[in-house]
C-alpha cells in the first residue's frame, strides 16, 4: 500500500503496570462493594421476613 496520505499510527506508550493494576483493583473493588450491598440487602429482607 503506497498511499501517500497514509500515515503510520503514532506510537502510543504502553500502559504502565501501575495504571493497569489500579484499574483492575478498582473494578474488583466495585464488584465486591456491589455484591456486598446486594448480599446485605438480601440478608436484611430475609431477617425481616423470618423474624418480623
Amino acid at each position: 500500500m503506497s498511499d501517500p496520505l497514509y500515515r503510520p499510527p503514532e506510537p502510543r506508550e504502553a500502559p504502565s503496570d501501575k495504571g493497569f493494576l489500579h484499574a483492575l483493583v478498582q473494578r474488583h473493588v466495585l464488584r465486591l462493594v456491589t455484591g456486598g450491598l446486594a448480599l446485605t440487602l438480601i440478608a436484611a429482607i430475609w431477617l425481616v421476613w423470618r423474624f418480623g
